[in-house]
């Protein structure tokens, strides 16, 4: 399988894991309770301009989103699951393969239903790239060491939502290729929150808010990423929450070539 291939699809499978199981979300807020939206006409990037000279930080111009009610948080572990492959003749590792499973230790039908979540998670990741890769000896052994880690992380367990961000690494002896995605719970319901309900905005809210806090903070590397944003449907995002604050990811390659690390958008929105 190409490095192309390989990569849009570890992208592909962790928005269309993370986003399986959204309910269905609120009415939409308009926009005049959401000062940060704005038109495309008063948004679009003049690349003679400095982005600084007219945005703002947008922490300061943002809803707070509410919280779930009943349950605050939760038990867990987080348990590396691995599947490294080692060289025949010399015993070293040539395919460096882990999955981070966080379990709840509770035994809620909420946490239940989470739990079962992050299994099925677990086992669409290991189905896809680790038992395949196994069987076809994914790379060669004079190429080592193959990377296909996905490290867990547990970034927000208060207010009655539990978040994890899931670090991606893919490498295969040429470009090494770092993503970030995420998985937000309602720890009352045990279902997965939607980037829609997490934030309140409609999906255009979404993108003006983005295109801001990307001007702001990373400048022309990124100006031609408003035409991109554009054409971007809810499962084009990736999110999770961190320290109660939403926060938005993109693939590496999602708005602009060679960017190295892509962008993560604090956006200033939390749950209260």
């Amino acid at each position: 399988m190409s490095y192309k291939k390989i990569l849009a699809l570890l992208l592909a499978l962790m928005m269309m894991l993370s986003v399986t199981a959204c309910k269905k979300a609120p009415a939409e807020k308009t926009q005049e309770t959401l000062p940060v939206q704005s038109t495309a006409d008063e948004v679009t990037p003049d690349e003679t301009t400095s982005p600084l000279a007219t945005t703002v930080p947008p922490e300061t111009t943002v809803p707070a989103t509410t919280a779930p009610t009943g349950v605050e948080s939760v038990s867990y572990t987080i348990e590396r699951k691995s599947h490294n492959l080692y060289s025949s003749s010399t015993d070293e590792m040539t395919h460096e393969q882990y999955y981070d499973l966080v379990t709840l230790l509770g035994d809620t039908e909420a946490e239940t239903a989470i739990n079962s979540f992050l299994w099925s998670h677990y086992q669409g990741i290991k189905n896809a790239f680790y038992d395949e890769c196994n069987a076809k000896r994914c790379g060669w052994e004079d190429h080592y060491p193959y990377q296909v880690t996905f490290g867990g992380t547990v970034t927000n367990n208060s207010r009655g939502v539990f978040s994890i961000k899931h670090h991606m690494d893919w490498y295969a002896g040429g470009v090494h290729n770092a993503d970030d995605a995420g998985l937000v719970f309602d720890l009352n319901t045990g279902e997965t929150l939607s980037l829609k309900e997490l934030t309140g905005l409609s999906l255009t809210g979404v993108r003006d808010l983005v295109w801001r806090n990307i001007q702001y903070y990373q400048g022309g590397l990124y100006s031609d990423a408003y035409s991109k944003l554009s054409g971007f449907d809810w499962k084009d995002y990736g999110y999770y929450v961190e320290d109660n604050q939403v926060v938005i990811t993109f693939g590496e390659y999602q708005l602009t070539y060679g960017a190295g690390l892509p962008p993560t958008v604090y956006t200033g929105i939390f749950i209260e």
